[in-house]
């Protein structure tokens, strides 16, 4: 009977017991239970040097299945994280790819982060009574944003654009930035005060992840821009939260056509300026068209601030060598071009540096302006721009130009005024760099060729009977380049004969006399080999005379 009496009595006492219900409830008490998360790394309070990938690590409680993360950005100012996932004890942020994401971390501001920890071997969502307690709380801060990194790539600066709503594109040697302020005016002070504001200024929050092309941004079509006018842009970081604003990057510039059909020709005011809000979602970000088909070739001599090039084209891919034992190779998107670069050994094909190249093309075709990058990178080498050597330049008067020394060819014949005969080119000549061929376009204002010293090319614009052109050597039976400059020449009126000046590099005059004779389209070009004589061809040479003066190491 007290047995009895005491195993009920114990039982009873046992019932009373919280969670004492079953298995079910024990289990429940259990997970309720789960210990907190402890954070390990960064350290509380780091501010970071540079933007790169951010690692968080921490350690789990025994049996935790699932984690939930919080990566908070202050006063909830920006994007943040809020992720469940199986168990693990680290989460990397990654660097955004532009088109692709992730859209996370913005710079120069501080950001929270806490996680717990579940028990539970199903889904668990953040209502579910199964989480454990929130781990302490740590923070980080990003560096603070610089728009030293900004280059623009369309328009170049100091073109002129196409239309009235062109799309303004830029590079950032900073991967880990997306978000952007840009402002763009006719005054280069872009101000705002109604007080002293000269010109509307247009303001905007641009997301270069989502727009398209990325980071780009493009003039609406309600607010067009003033025709036949300079116009001034700039950008900078966007910073929320608690960060300081950076700095501006430096100005841009370009100049508007002198009509556009295509525009209405109203302009915004400044109180007009567009005004997004605050927080950067993919929805308030501007949608840009794609950048404009361009019908710009690439073939020909550019002198650029990474050595002279020499380019091929051959439908939408382009290559050649580049002074200082390198070659490109790309391929074209529209007025861009994307490729690789890579730097040789000095006499061998073994590669010593290699990495990626984005170029845009300006829209008379004269210029090209971006960024290149060792490695996987296309922008933290720092900028690659460069020009035509054929773009038009002052050419000398007829009579400024020296004229054939006696001693190389004979006087030309009497011929028919300019005014009568059009003069071109194209065709093979006897040069003091040997023998040279002429290509000329079909519009007449182009021309490119080779000559036979030390197997130059050259690339130039013809303006009536002068021409100016950019010269390329090579080493012999290779693409590395020796030897670089201008020549600058003029036709007789005969059209039968040309001289003028060479230089090297970049200088107009520093290379002496450059002078040469059309071959006859009769007779068949002279041999490769140095002649024995020169001057006039030979159906109208009267007198034989020493070809010594003629041969030079250079144009």
């Amino acid at each position: 009977m007290k047995r009895t009496s005491l195993f009920l009595l114990l039982c009873l006492a046992l019932a009373g017991t919280p969670g004492f219900a079953g298995a079910a409830s024990v289990k429940d008490a259990r997970l309720q239970a789960t210990a907190a998360p402890v954070p390990r790394s960064p350290s509380d309070g780091v501010q970071f040097q540079s933007l790169t990938a951010i690692t968080l690590t921490w350690d789990l409680p025994p049996g935790a299945t699932q984690y939930h993360i919080q990566v908070i950005p202050f006063n909830n100012d920006g994007p943040g994280i809020n992720l469940i996932r199986d168990a693990a004890t680290s989460y990397t942020i990654e660097p955004p790819v532009l088109g692709k994401g992730p859209y996370v971390i913005l710079p120069g501001m501080s950001y929270t982060w806490r996680l717990r920890a579940t028990e539970k071997t199903t889904s668990a969502d953040e209502g579910d009574a199964s989480w454990g307690a929130w781990s302490s709380d740590r923070k980080f801060t990003t560096p603070p944003a610089t728009a030293a990194s900004i280059t623009p790539i369309e328009p170049p600066t100091g073109a002129t654009t196409p239309g009235l709503t062109p799309m303004l594109q830029w590079t950032d040697g900073n991967g880990f930035i997306f978000y952007y302020e840009l402002q763009l005016s006719k005054d280069q002070q872009f101000r705002t005060d109604p007080a002293t504001a000269t010109a509307a200024v247009y303001m905007n929050l641009v997301h270069g992840g989502e727009a398209r092309p990325a980071n780009s941004w493009t003039v609406p079509g309600r607010y067009p821009l003033e025709p036949a006018t300079r116009y001034y842009w700039r950008l900078r970081p966007r910073v929320q939260g608690n960060g300081q604003a950076s700095e501006w990057s430096a100005l841009f510039y370009f100049n508007t056509p002198e009509r556009s059909s295509s525009s209405p020709s109203a302009s915004p005011r400044p109180s007009e300026s567009p005004k997004p809000s605050e927080s950067p979602r993919p929805s308030e970000s501007p949608k840009p068209s794609e950048a404009p088909r361009t019908a710009c070739v690439w073939d020909g001599l550019w002198n650029s601030n990474r050595g002279a090039m020499s380019l091929t084209q051959q439908g939408n891919g382009v290559y050649g060598p580049v002074e200082g034992g390198k070659k490109v190779s790309g391929t074209l998107d529209g007025r861009y071009l994307k490729g690789t670069w890579a730097e040789f050994e000095p006499g061998s094909d073994r590669i010593k540096e290699m990495g990626k190249f984005i170029f845009g093309i300006a829209a008379d075709c004269h210029s090209f302006t971006g960024r290149w990058g060792r490695g996987e990178s296309d922008s933290d080498g720092g900028m690659w721009e460069g020009n035509r050597y054929e773009r038009p330049a002052p050419s000398p008067s007829p009579s400024a130009s020296p004229s054939p020394s006696p001693s190389a060819s004979p006087s030309p014949t009497p011929s028919p005024s300019p005014a009568a005969v059009r003069c071109s080119y194209e065709g093979k000549w006897r040069s003091t760099a040997g023998l040279m061929t002429i290509d000329v376009n079909d519009q007449g204002t182009g021309a490119y060729g080779t000559y036979e010293r030390n197997n130059g090319k050259f690339s130039g614009s013809v303006d009536g009977s002068h021409m100016r052109a950019g010269w390329v050597e090579f080493a012999r039976g290779g693409d590395t380049v020796t030897d670089r400059g201008r020549f600058n020449i003029v036709l007789t009126p005969d059209c039968n004969y040309f001289t003028g000046r060479f230089s090297r590099g970049d200088s107009d005059d520093d290379g002496g006399e450059f002078k040469g004779y059309r071959l006859p389209t009769s007779e068949p070009s002279p041999s490769p080999s140095p002649p024995t004589t020169c001057g006039a061809p030979r159906s109208s040479r009267t007198t034989p005379c020493s070809c010594s003066a003629a041969v030079r190491s250079a144009p």
